[in-house]
């Protein structure tokens, strides 16, 4: 990721331009509502960033949906084991993880 900050920090101009469109429907019983659809357009610049750095940005697409698809089968097996009564918590390592991620309780507790 920092690498491909890195190089959004050398594209000098990105210009983004929001562009609102409303679009109506009517439902069953002749209700019409509608919605807006945000569009964003990509100066020169940021269409030559994106095409030069394709093969970078899909990899990094591609990883960051295989942590997501990891982390929801995590979340299921940990959502089943739950309500199958399976699930146990160890609570020393949840306290040592706290207060290794937070030193300064340490302190209050002495």
């Amino acid at each position: 990721m920092k690498i491909l900050s890195n190089f959004l920090s050398n594209v000098t101009s990105i210009n983004k331009v929001n562009k609102t469109e409303k679009q109506s429907s009517i439902d069953k019983n002749g209700n019409v509502s509608s919605t807006k659809k945000d569009e964003v357009i990509l100066s020169k610049d940021a269409e030559n960033f994106k095409l030069k750095h394709k093969t970078e940005i899909d990899y990094y697409k591609a990883k960051l949906g295989a942590m997501k698809e990891t982390e929801n089968e995590k979340v299921a097996d940990i959502k089943q084991k739950y309500q199958s009564g399976q699930y146990n918590v160890d609570l020393s390592k949840v306290a040592d993880s706290f207060l290794d991620a937070n030193p300064e309780f340490l302190n209050i507790l002495k």
